[in-house]
């Protein structure tokens, strides 16, 4: 079972590519786990013909565990345009694939036309978007999943701080907080907000790295421009030892959303190359 720190890799960091193949890559690699988007990944394997079965055989002949599934969006407030907010999967849709492949986890982000606030009097309370989180938690532990909510610029919950008061509102006491180092760069938490959070809430981590200088068209590189670890100006010593100080439990897992580094690196290399570095910074961290 994946632990503090194991190395875990998105599908989306090697562009998606077929199921055999993802997760032959993730093995070369040294990866323990995988995060998957449910459309291409595990849907595109049963439409090619592969069974339920042959997919978590494949997964344990590669000594691979799937960490969680990416990810149920949810609409807090008024206004709701209906779904899909993003390119997100259905709610079943997600369940489905995390049972399936045994994911113990999803990511939750919550939409909304503003910013849910901690602030009295605020246009988006948290008690509301706790109730949508609520309710997500109780459809999912239905299916053996624990949620974890990620907070991101262009989200409804924007800062840790406040994804953790939405967290513990929820009253779902296993539920977390995903933690990814482009949002805490950009303005989500600084390194002592991170150190003060409960590190039992932070269940799942995710990694990239980051430019000197904000990109002109930020969502953009938030999906398609992300830079390699060790690559950008991010603090990895700083950001490892932090989460070892409060304790959390989450694997790492490497997401460097970034389409011309798919294209132009076949998946096993990228595998090979991202396993590598990670393991470095890890040793570095820990030598520090």
């Amino acid at each position: 079972m994946l632990g503090p720190g194991s190395p875990v890799l998105t599908g989306s960091t090697l562009g998606n590519p077929p199921f055999r193949e993802l997760v032959a890559a993730a093995a070369a690699g040294g990866f323990e786990g995988l995060s998957l988007w449910p459309v291409p990944s595990y849907q595109r394997a049963r439409s090619e013909g592969h069974s339920d079965a042959d997919l978590r055989a494949l997964l344990a002949d590669h000594g691979l565990e799937v960490s969680d599934v990416d990810a149920r969006v949810a609409w807090v407030g008024p206004g709701d345009p209906g779904p899909p907010y993003y390119e997100e999967p259905s709610e079943r849709e997600l369940f489905a694939a995390a049972e399936a492949l045994g994911a113990r986890f999803c990511n939750v982000l919550l939409a909304s036309r503003g910013v849910v606030s901690r602030e009295p009097g605020g246009a988006l309370p948290v008690e509301a978007a706790a109730e949508v989180f609520a309710g997500i938690c109780e459809r999912a532990a239905l299916h053996g999943i624990t949620p974890y909510l990620e907070f991101s610029p262009g989200s409804a919950v924007r800062d840790a701080r406040t994804a953790l008061a939405v967290v513990e509102a929820s009253g779902h006491a296993g539920a977390g907080l995903l933690v990814d180092t482009w949002h805490c760069h950009h303005g989500g938490a600084s390194f002592e907000e991170l150190a003060a959070l409960p590190g039992a809430r932070v269940r799942g981590v995710q990694v990239s790295d980051v430019p000197a200088q904000r990109p002109a068209d930020f969502a953009r590189a938030t999906r398609r421009g992300r830079l390699v670890l060790g690559e950008g100006v991010f603090d990895w010593t700083r950001f490892l030892r932090t989460l070892a100080a409060i304790g959390s439990p989450a694997p790492l897992t490497v997401e460097v959303l970034n389409d011309e580094l798919a294209a132009s690196v076949p998946p096993r290399e990228l595998a090979r190359r991202l396993g590598g570095i990670l393991r470095e910074l890890v040793a570095r961290a820990r030598q520090a």
